[in-house]
């Protein structure tokens, strides 16, 4: 379904009622709680859906920093889970880096 948007271009108002039909368990219920009036705009629902599964910018920095190697797991294992945390927190919360470290 993502990629035949991008494909077709879809306008965001058109794509709520047509994910709608597709939702299905925790998914749906989020759509059900929500406003009549709200539901039907995608990006509110993107908001709800994300919000329900626990997929928001607060929850992935949590998950960031209670990041801690598994017994089994390889430093550079590790490395690439906490990054993958990171980089959720940091798109999920709409920072903006504008410089890097070098070191």
């Amino acid at each position: 379904m993502y990629f035949s948007v991008i494909i077709i271009k879809w306008p965001n108002d058109s794509l709520a009622p047509r994910l709608t039909k597709l939702l299905t368990g925790e998914a749906r219920e989020a759509f059900a709680r929500m406003n009549a009036s709200n539901s039907v705009h995608y990006d509110l629902l993107k908001k709800a859906i994300l919000a329900r599964f626990d997929l928001t910018a607060d929850a992935y920095w949590k998950k960031f920093q209670a990041c801690r190697t598994y017994p089994d797991e390889t430093f550079v294992e590790w490395v690439f889970r906490s990054s993958k945390y990171f980089d959720r927190w940091i798109g999920s919360a709409k920072i903006i880096i504008t410089s890097c470290l070098n070191l």
